[in-house]
C-alpha cells in the first residue's frame, strides 16, 4: 500500500490500508410506533484482516434492534475486505476487497445467509474503498483511492444483481478518493479526495442515462482536511463530510446537486473523524472518530434550521478501539458502529437512539466480529403491499373498511392511511375502520400502508445503501358505490274512532199537543191529542288525530235476504230470510273532528224503532252505536 498524498498515511497505524469506507444508512419514520420491528432484517460487517473464509460477519436484526450472528456466522471474500453495500431490493450484497482489488458479489438468500453470485467478484481497481449503489438499484459506483484519473468504477446492475463495467468504466477525479455518495434522487453523486486540502476536496457529478457520471460545470467544491466520509441527508439539501484531520464540513445542495458551503462551513467533531450518518428524520447527524478514545468514539449532532449542525448536550457516546463504520438501521432507532482496532469480542458497538436522537449503548453493547472490522451495512426495509375490502352500506349510514389483508416482507404494517374519496381522510393504527358518506355516489378510496420501521411509497436513502426500498404497492385504490339512503315510508295513521257513546240510549218521542205544541205527556194532558216529539241526541267520541267525521242515521227495518242482499219485504220473498235492512233516517251530517275527545248533538224527529248512528272519520274507520226511539 502507498503512502497518501502529503505523505498522509491516516489508517497506516490501525489496517496498514485506507478502505475508507463510509456506511450512512437512514430511514424514514412515518406513523410508526415507538418500538419499531426489525423483523427479517440483516447487517453485514466485512473484515478487513480476516482474509478468505471469515471476510464478512453476517447478523439478523432481533428485537429492539439488536443483532445477533446468523447461524452461518461469516461467509467468504477476497482479500482485506473493506466496503460493503446493499441493493435496494435487498437481493443483492457487495464487497469491495481492497487487497485484491475486486467487488466479490452475493446473493442474499433464507434468513439473510450470503451465496456468492454465480460469477463471484468482478474487477475493481487498486486499493479501491467506498461503494454506493444508486437508489434505483441500477448502477454502483466503486472509488479507487489509488488513482485520481479512474478515480470511481461505474457498473450496470443487471439480472440477478450482477455488476458489468459501464461502457466508460471509470470517471477521474482528484487525489486519492475516499468516499461516495449518491444524492436520493439519483441525479447526482459526489465523492470525497483524502489527498485533498481545500479547493478540491469534493468532486461532484452529475447521473446521466445508465447511470454514467459526468462532471459538473464546476466539478469541484471546497471543503476541509483530508476528506474521508460523506452522507446526504434524506431530503436530499443538505450534504455532509466528515474531514479525517479536522471536523465536519456542511454543504446546501442547489439546483442541478451543486453544492454550497453552509454559513458555518464546518463544524468540530473529535479526533480523526471517519464514517458518518444521517438519522431517519434527517434531524441528527452521527459521526465515528477514528482516533476517538474514552467516550469520544461517536459524535452525535441535531440538524438545526437550514442543515446547519449543532453538538448535541452530550456530544458524544464512548466505542471501542478505533471505531471506523456507522451504519443505522431502518427504524433509526439503533445504530452501530465497527471497532477497526478489535480482533473478535467487541467488534460492533449497538446503540440505541432516543427520542432525541441521543445515542445509548444496548442492553449488550457490543457484539464480536472478525479481525479488524471496517464497513457495515443493513438490508434495506422492503415496502409494504396494501390491500382492503369494503362493505358499502347507503348514504349516511357506516360503511366498513377492512385491510387486515395487507402484507409486509419484513417489518409489520403499522399504520393505515385512509382517503375515502370524498374529501375525508384518516390515519390509523387499526386495519379496520368506518367511514359514512353523506351522499350515495361512487367514490375511489384510497389505502397507503406504512411498516413498523416507516417504509412505505418512498424510497429513503442517504448517499450509498437505500434504507427504504419503496413500494409502489403500499398504496391501492377501490371503487366505493354508496347507494342512496333508505328512507322509511311515512306511516301516517289511519285515523280511528273509539269511545264512541250515544245518551240517551233509550228515548220516548211520544207526546201531547197542548196549545199547538207538542210536550211530554203527563195526566193534565192525557185527554190532549197524542203527537211526536223531537229527540235530543248527545253522541260523544273520540279521535286519534283531527279528521272530517260523518255522521249516518239508520232505522233498522225487517227485511228479506234475497240472493245474498237485503231487500224491502214483499209478497213474492215473503218465505226468505229476514235480515235487517237499515232504511236512512236523515242525511248525512259532517263535522270537524279534532285529536281527543269529541261531541255532536242531533235533534230532530224519528218515528219508533232501533236506530244505527255511524260515525266515520274520513279515510278512517267507521263504528257505530244504536239506540232506541219509542212511540
Amino acid at each position: 500500500m502507498g503512502t497518501g498524498h502529503g505523505g498522509r498515511c491516516f489508517l497506516r497505524g490501525m489496517l496498514g490500508v485506507r478502505p475508507w469506507l463510509v456506511s450512512a444508512v437512514v430511514a424514514v419514520g412515518l406513523l410508526v410506533p415507538a418500538a419499531a420491528s426489525a423483523a427479517g432484517l440483516s447487517a453485514y460487517v466485512t473484515n478487513f484482516d480476516a482474509t478468505g473464509l471469515n471476510g464478512v460477519s453476517q447478523y439478523s436484526l432481533g428485537a429492539g434492534g439488536a443483532i445477533t450472528p446468523l447461524t452461518t456466522p461469516t461467509v467468504t471474500s477476497g482479500s482485506k475486505p473493506a466496503a460493503v453495500a446493499v441493493s435496494p431490493n435487498g437481493q443483492s450484497v457487495y464487497v469491495v476487497d481492497n487487497g485484491s482489488s475486486e467487488i466479490s458479489q452475493y446473493t442474499v438468500g433464507a434468513g439473510g445467509v450470503l451465496a456468492a453470485m454465480t460469477t463471484p467478484t468482478v474487477a475493481a481497481g487498486a486499493v479501491s474503498g467506498a461503494i454506493a449503489v444508486s437508489p434505483n438499484g441500477q448502477s454502483a459506483y466503486v472509488v479507487n483511492e489509488q488513482n485520481g484519473v479512474q478515480g470511481v468504477y461505474q457498473y450496470t446492475v443487471g439480472a440477478g444483481g450482477a455488476l458489468t463495467p459501464m461502457a466508460t468504466p471509470t470517471v477521474g477525479t482528484a487525489l486519492e478518493p475516499a468516499g461516495i455518495a449518491v444524492s436520493p434522487n439519483g441525479q447526482s453523486a459526489y465523492v470525497v479526495n483524502v489527498g485533498e486540502d481545500g479547493p478540491d476536496a469534493v468532486s461532484q457529478y452529475t447521473v446521466g442515462a445508465g447511470g454514467a457520471l459526468t462532471p459538473m460545470a464546476t466539478p469541484m467544491v471546497a471543503g476541509g482536511h483530508s476528506p474521508a466520509g460523506i452522507a446526504v441527508s434524506p431530503n436530499g439539501q443538505f450534504v455532509y463530510v466528515s474531514n479525517y484531520n479536522g471536523g465536519v464540513s456542511q454543504y446546501s445542495v442547489g439546483a442541478g446537486g451543486a453544492l454550497s458551503p453552509l454559513a458555518t462551513p464546518t463544524v468540530a467533531a473529535g479526533d480523526n473523524p471517519l464514517g458518518i450518518a444521517v438519522s431517519p428524520n434527517g434531524q441528527f447527524v452521527y459521526v465515528v472518530n477514528n482516533n476517538g478514545t474514552g467516550s469520544g468514539g461517536v459524535s452525535q449532532y441535531t440538524v438545526g434550521a437550514g442543515g446547519a449542525l449543532t453538538p448535541m448536550p452530550t456530544p458524544t457516546v464512548a466505542a471501542n478501539a478505533a471505531p471506523y463504520g456507522i451504519a443505522v438501521s431502518p427504524s433509526g432507532q439503533s445504530v452501530y458502529v465497527t471497532n477497526g482496532g478489535t480482533n473478535g469480542s467487541g467488534g460492533v458497538s449497538q446503540y440505541t437512539a432516543g427520542p432525541g436522537g441521543a445515542l445509548a449503548p444496548q442492553a449488550m453493547p457490543t457484539v464480536a466480529a472478525g479481525d479488524n472490522p471496517a464497513g457495515i451495512a443493513v438490508t434495506p426495509d422492503q415496502g409494504p403491499v396494501a390491500s382492503f375490502t369494503v362493505s358499502a352500506t347507503p348514504a349516511g349510514s357506516a360503511s366498513s373498511f377492512n385491510a387486515s389483508g395487507s402484507s409486509s416482507a419484513d417489518s409489520p404494517v403499522a399504520g393505515y392511511q385512509w382517503s375515502f374519496g370524498d374529501g375525508s381522510t384518516t390515519t390509523s393504527g387499526s386495519a379496520s375502520v368506518t367511514h359514512t358518506y353523506a351522499r350515495a355516489g361512487t367514490y375511489t378510496a384510497a389505502l397507503t400502508v406504512v411498516d413498523a420501521d416507516g417504509c412505505s411509497t418512498l424510497t429513503v436513502f442517504t448517499g450509498q445503501t437505500a434504507s427504504c426500498n419503496a413500494n409502489a404497492a403500499a398504496t391501492t385504490t377501490r371503487t366505493v358505490v354508496v347507494p342512496a339512503a333508505v328512507v322509511p315510508a311515512v306511516v301516517v295513521p289511519k285515523v280511528a274512532v273509539s269511545k264512541l257513546s250515544v245518551s240517551p240510549r233509550t228515548f220516548s218521542a211520544a207526546g201531547r199537543n197542548v196549545h199547538g205544541t207538542c210536550v211530554k205527556p203527563s195526566t193534565k194532558n192525557k185527554g190532549d191529542k197524542p203527537c211526536q216529539r223531537s229527540i235530543k241526541l248527545s253522541a260523544k267520541y273520540t279521535l286519534n288525530a283531527a279528521a272530517t267525521v260523518s255522521f249516518k242515521l239508520a232505522l233498522q227495518t225487517s227485511g228479506r235476504k234475497v240472493s245474498g242482499k237485503c231487500v224491502k219485504a214483499s209478497r213474492k220473498n215473503t218465505h226468505d230470510h229476514k235480515c235487517v235492512l237499515l232504511v236512512s233516517a236523515h242525511s248525512t251530517i259532517r263535522r270537524s273532528g279534532v285529536a281527543g275527545s269529541n261531541k255532536f248533538t242531533f235533534t230532530g224527529k224519528l218515528v219508533a224503532g232501533t236506530y244505527e248512528l255511524t260515525v266515520t272519520p274520513a279515510g278512517g274507520t267507521a263504528h257505530t252505536v244504536t239506540f232506541k226511539v219509542s212511540g
